[in-house]
């Protein structure tokens, strides 16, 4: 992961709970556009998937993202095609956009800003 970082989320017991990567910068710029974070990867145990928690960690992520690269304007989020409740999850905070030509089709991808991923359930905009 020459470019990217891992955060580990554990609960009070120091079990891991959760695992997230993401990348500064695109494969296809070489990793030089340090404006787009990539986030790459994440599993959540299954006991610990629900709306609260998913949005704490994404405001974790966000926060650990913006520190390691403060350039960060926008991110990128990837779900399989075939996972209808990913898909429906992003939908709701990011926009669908097209994928660069060198990505698998076998995935989405979700564009939101990180100033508006920020702010994400803090203001009465985004409040359900």
């Amino acid at each position: 992961m020459d470019h990217g970082h891992a955060i580990v989320a554990m609960n009070s017991k120091d079990e891991v709970v959760a695992i997230t990567s993401y990348y500064i910068g695109t494969t296809a710029k070489h990793f030089e556009n340090k404006h787009i974070a990539i986030l790459h990867n994440s599993y959540i145990l299954p006991s610990y998937r629900t709306s609260r928690i998913f949005l704490r960690g994404l405001k974790l992520n966000v926060e650990e993202i913006v520190k390691a690269s403060p350039k960060v304007e926008k991110m990128l989020i990837y779900a399989p095609v075939s996972n209808r409740y990913l898909n429906s999850l992003y939908s709701k905070i990011a926009r669908r956009s097209d994928p660069p030509h060198d990505a698998s089709p076998e995935y989405y991808q979700y564009v939101i800003s990180i100033e508006t991923l920020s702010r994400y359930g803090t203001d009465s905009q985004h409040k359900r």
